[in-house]
Protein backbone atom coordinates (compact mmCIF):
# COMPACT_ATOMS: atom_id res chain seq x y z
CA UNK A 1 0.00 0.00 0.00
CA UNK A 2 2.96 2.59 -0.50
CA UNK A 3 1.94 5.60 -2.58
CA UNK A 4 -1.40 5.65 -0.96
CA UNK A 5 -1.01 8.27 1.57
CA UNK A 6 -3.79 10.30 2.82
CA UNK A 7 -3.79 13.96 3.94
CA UNK A 8 -5.10 15.01 7.13
CA UNK A 9 -8.38 15.87 5.30
CA UNK A 10 -8.72 12.97 3.70
CA UNK A 11 -8.65 11.40 7.02
CA UNK A 12 -11.30 13.54 8.40
CA UNK A 13 -13.69 12.83 4.93
CA UNK A 14 -13.08 9.05 5.94
CA UNK A 15 -13.59 9.48 9.81
CA UNK A 16 -16.43 11.13 8.90
CA UNK A 17 -17.84 8.65 6.39
CA UNK A 18 -17.60 5.80 8.71
CA UNK A 19 -19.48 7.94 11.72
CA UNK A 20 -21.90 8.89 9.18
CA UNK A 21 -22.18 5.38 7.88
CA UNK A 22 -22.88 3.31 11.38
CA UNK A 23 -25.42 6.61 12.86
CA UNK A 24 -27.02 6.08 9.78
CA UNK A 25 -27.35 2.49 10.76
CA UNK A 26 -28.22 2.58 13.17
CA UNK A 27 -30.82 4.86 13.13
CA UNK A 28 -32.16 2.52 10.42
CA UNK A 29 -32.03 -0.05 12.53
CA UNK A 30 -33.65 1.06 15.62
CA UNK A 31 -36.47 2.70 13.35
CA UNK A 32 -36.91 -0.56 11.87
CA UNK A 33 -37.91 -1.58 15.15
CA UNK A 34 -40.52 1.40 16.24
CA UNK A 35 -42.13 0.62 12.68
CA UNK A 36 -42.34 -3.09 13.78
CA UNK A 37 -43.54 -2.60 16.97
CA UNK A 38 -46.11 -0.27 15.56
CA UNK A 39 -47.30 -2.56 13.13
CA UNK A 40 -47.58 -5.00 15.95
CA UNK A 41 -49.50 -3.04 18.22
CA UNK A 42 -51.72 -1.86 14.95
CA UNK A 43 -52.37 -5.46 14.31
CA UNK A 44 -52.93 -6.55 17.49
CA UNK A 45 -55.48 -3.60 18.09
CA UNK A 46 -57.72 -4.85 14.95
CA UNK A 47 -57.63 -8.87 15.89
CA UNK A 48 -58.65 -7.67 19.38
CA UNK A 49 -61.42 -5.24 17.82
CA UNK A 50 -62.32 -7.81 15.78
CA UNK A 51 -62.85 -10.33 18.30
CA UNK A 52 -65.23 -7.98 19.61
CA UNK A 53 -67.33 -7.16 16.57
CA UNK A 54 -67.68 -11.05 16.32
CA UNK A 55 -68.60 -11.48 20.13
CA UNK A 56 -71.20 -8.71 19.41
CA UNK A 57 -72.61 -10.24 16.35
CA UNK A 58 -72.70 -13.52 18.31
CA UNK A 59 -74.71 -12.14 21.08
CA UNK A 60 -76.98 -10.31 18.63
CA UNK A 61 -77.75 -13.57 17.03
CA UNK A 62 -78.56 -15.19 19.78
CA UNK A 63 -81.04 -12.56 21.03
CA UNK A 64 -82.61 -12.89 17.42
CA UNK A 65 -83.23 -16.20 18.00
CA UNK A 66 -84.65 -16.21 21.07
CA UNK A 67 -86.73 -12.84 19.45
CA UNK A 68 -88.04 -15.69 16.50
CA UNK A 69 -88.80 -17.53 18.73
CA UNK A 70 -90.93 -15.64 21.32
CA UNK A 71 -92.61 -14.62 17.97
CA UNK A 72 -93.70 -17.93 16.35
CA UNK A 73 -94.96 -18.59 20.40
CA UNK A 74 -97.15 -15.65 20.22
CA UNK A 75 -97.83 -16.60 16.79
CA UNK A 76 -99.06 -19.71 18.10
CA UNK A 77 -101.35 -18.21 20.90
CA UNK A 78 -102.82 -15.64 18.64
CA UNK A 79 -103.88 -18.61 16.19
CA UNK A 80 -105.64 -20.29 19.23
CA UNK A 81 -107.60 -16.70 19.78
CA UNK A 82 -108.43 -16.15 16.34
CA UNK A 83 -109.86 -19.99 16.21
CA UNK A 84 -111.55 -19.65 19.29
CA UNK A 85 -113.37 -15.75 18.19
CA UNK A 86 -114.54 -17.77 15.12
CA UNK A 87 -116.97 -19.58 17.24
CA UNK A 88 -118.17 -16.26 18.99
CA UNK A 89 -121.02 -13.99 18.31
CA UNK A 90 -119.24 -10.26 18.46
CA UNK A 91 -120.49 -6.97 18.60
CA UNK A 92 -119.91 -4.41 16.45
CA UNK A 93 -117.01 -2.94 18.75
CA UNK A 94 -115.53 -6.20 18.77
CA UNK A 95 -115.26 -6.46 15.09
CA UNK A 96 -113.81 -2.83 14.88
CA UNK A 97 -111.07 -4.37 17.45
CA UNK A 98 -110.34 -7.59 14.94
CA UNK A 99 -110.23 -5.49 11.94
CA UNK A 100 -107.24 -3.04 13.38
CA UNK A 101 -105.65 -5.92 14.73
CA UNK A 102 -105.79 -7.08 11.44
CA UNK A 103 -104.60 -4.16 10.01
CA UNK A 104 -101.59 -4.28 12.58
CA UNK A 105 -100.99 -8.12 11.65
CA UNK A 106 -100.42 -6.94 8.10
CA UNK A 107 -98.39 -4.45 8.79
CA UNK A 108 -96.14 -6.72 10.70
CA UNK A 109 -95.98 -9.59 7.83
CA UNK A 110 -94.54 -6.30 5.64
CA UNK A 111 -92.36 -5.66 8.07
CA UNK A 112 -91.38 -9.67 8.31
CA UNK A 113 -90.65 -9.31 4.90
CA UNK A 114 -88.55 -6.70 4.92
CA UNK A 115 -86.46 -8.45 7.61
CA UNK A 116 -86.55 -11.47 4.96
CA UNK A 117 -88.82 -13.62 7.83
CA UNK A 118 -90.93 -15.03 4.95
CA UNK A 119 -92.13 -17.70 7.59
CA UNK A 120 -93.38 -15.52 9.74
CA UNK A 121 -94.54 -12.86 7.56
CA UNK A 122 -96.93 -15.93 5.68
CA UNK A 123 -98.03 -17.23 9.12
CA UNK A 124 -99.25 -13.13 9.70
CA UNK A 125 -101.08 -12.91 6.56
CA UNK A 126 -102.23 -16.22 7.34
CA UNK A 127 -103.91 -14.86 10.55
CA UNK A 128 -104.61 -10.94 9.53
CA UNK A 129 -106.76 -12.07 6.21
CA UNK A 130 -108.55 -15.16 9.14
CA UNK A 131 -109.39 -11.91 10.95
CA UNK A 132 -110.89 -10.16 8.65
CA UNK A 133 -112.86 -13.30 7.52
CA UNK A 134 -114.14 -13.18 11.13
CA UNK A 135 -114.62 -9.48 11.06
CA UNK A 136 -117.13 -9.55 8.20
CA UNK A 137 -118.58 -12.44 8.86
CA UNK A 138 -119.60 -10.99 12.02
CA UNK A 139 -120.93 -7.88 10.85
CA UNK A 140 -123.00 -9.48 8.04
CA UNK A 141 -124.80 -12.11 11.07
CA UNK A 142 -125.13 -8.62 12.88
CA UNK A 143 -127.14 -7.13 9.69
Amino acid sequence: MQGMEFTPDQYLALVFIAISTVVFGAVNYWSGRLDRRQLRAYWQGQYERQVEVNEQQRQAIARNRLNADSLRTQLAHMTEAVSVLEARQLTDSQCACIERAAHQLEMCAQLMTAMKNHENAKTQRALAAQLTRIAGRAQEQAA
